[in-house]
């Protein structure tokens, strides 16, 4: 809860930018993710889950060039795939 739930008012604002009356800015609508699957590298502590930007590693294919799992390569292809749709289509 420590990340998420700023992450989470965050986009409440977000919103609430987009949908008030008179409001000069376009902020267009709100997307949010939560990572949970931990890459498990060397330098994060064993107790930790998904830390900070290990979404990264799936995002860019890492797992497709390591020694990574199959269920690893997987979800690296799945959330390059979701990143790709998003690019194209918001």
């Amino acid at each position: 809860m420590f990340q998420v739930s700023p992450l989470i008012e965050v986009a409440r604002r977000h919103v609430s930018m987009a949908t008030r009356p008179g409001t000069a800015a376009d902020v267009g609508e709100t997307y949010v993710y939560c990572m949970a699957t931990p890459t498990r590298a060397d330098i994060n502590p064993r107790w930790a889950d998904a830390v900070y930007a290990d979404d990264l590693h799936y995002v860019f294919g890492l797992p497709l060039t390591t020694g990574s799992s199959a269920t690893q390569r997987a979800l690296s292809l799945l959330v390059m795939r979701y990143w790709i749709n998003f690019i194209r289509s918001g």
